[in-house]
């Protein structure tokens, strides 16, 4: 792996305000489910992924509040890394889909 990589894994910093505050309320308003989101480490492993590959096009199988959908789709607006990224999500949960309603 190129320096220039590993040191752009470093640059994207700690976890931004949006992200801190969608994992606090999946936490309180998901208590026992909040396990199932990717831990901030995880994310921005995700994001550098997405920018070290220059990725295009990317799809997340499986949402569960979308913090890692959040955490891949700000890499592609973060003034260091543009890379016009067309990002979709897909999740069927009827659990989660009736209590929207």
């Amino acid at each position: 792996m190129e320096r220039a990589h590993i040191g752009s894994l470093a640059q994207l910093g700690s976890e931004v305000q949006v992200l801190r505050w969608l994992r606090q309320q999946t936490a309180e308003h998901f208590p026992v489910g909040a396990r199932m989101q990717v831990s901030p480490e995880q994310a921005q492993f995700l994001a550098w992924l997405v920018k070290v590959t220059s990725s295009r096009k990317a799809l997340e199988l499986g949402v569960f509040t979308g913090y890692s959908a959040l955490s891949v789709a700000l890499v592609s607006c973060h003034s260091l890394f543009p890379n016009n990224l067309a990002f979709g999500t897909f999740a069927i949960s009827t659990v989660h889909a009736l209590s929207q309603c």
